[in-house]
Parts: structure tokens; sequence; C-alpha cells
């Protein structure tokens, strides 16, 4: 059986180079279940295109402060179901802004009882 490939399947050094994650994090998620990895018959990692893909929208997610279970059930809504995708990553997005901002909230509070003044308001990020 011939596989049509946009790139040929990668070693996991070449995968680490392509996303900017550590092979550690490549080995947790494919251990947590979010990925899955192709193996030689000398047991090495070898990866396609659509699994990179999934590597850097997870390295993005985690970058965002989203948790591995969250990550998951984002990749479980599969690619045919984009818009739906799209939603709840948003929906996820806005908790977590909201949990960052709770948490700014305290360190100004904090830093006010030590009298070290901080910005007193987040900027406003600009829709495109």
């Amino acid at each position: 059986m011939v596989r049509a490939l946009q790139t040929p399947d990668v070693g996991i050094g070449e995968a680490v180079r392509r996303t900017g994650l550590t092979s550690r994090a490549i080995r947790f998620y494919e251990e947590s279940g979010l990925l899955q990895s192709m193996r030689t018959a000398r047991r090495a990692r070898r990866y396609d295109r659509a699994t990179l893909d999934h590597l850097a929208f997870i390295g993005l997610a985690r970058d965002a402060g989203l948790t591995i279970p969250q990550i998951r059930e984002l990749l479980r809504l599969g690619e045919g179901q984009d818009e739906a995708r799209r939603l709840r990553l948003q929906d996820l997005y806005r908790d977590r802004l909201s949990q960052l901002d709770a948490e700014r909230e305290a360190v100004e509070r904090s830093a006010r009882a030590m009298g070290v003044p901080l910005m007193s308001r987040r900027p406003q990020l600009v829709a495109s």
C-alpha cells in the first residue's frame, strides 16, 4: 500500500525541530493519548504530517494555558467539525482569560497590601 503524504514521515528529532516542542513533551503527549506515532521495525517513533499538525496545535493550546483534558476534547472534535472546534476553542480561551483576570486581580490586591503599585488595567485585546 502506497501512502501519499505531503511530507515524508519524520523521526522525533525532526518533530522537535519542526514544532519547537521537546522530545519529552512529545512523548508525554503520546502517553497522554493526544496523538499516536507510527513505529519502525526497530520501534523508533515516526510522525506524519497530520501528527505534526496536531503537535503544533497542542503546543499552541498549552502555551495558551489549556489543560490536557481540554486539548483532548478539542482533538476529539476532529477535522470534520472545524466550526464546532473553533467555537469550543473560543469558549475555552474566554474561560482562560477570566481565570487570568482573577489571578491578576489577586496579585494586584497582594501588591497593594505590600505597598507596591502595579498596572491598574489589563490592556484591551484588539480584534482582528
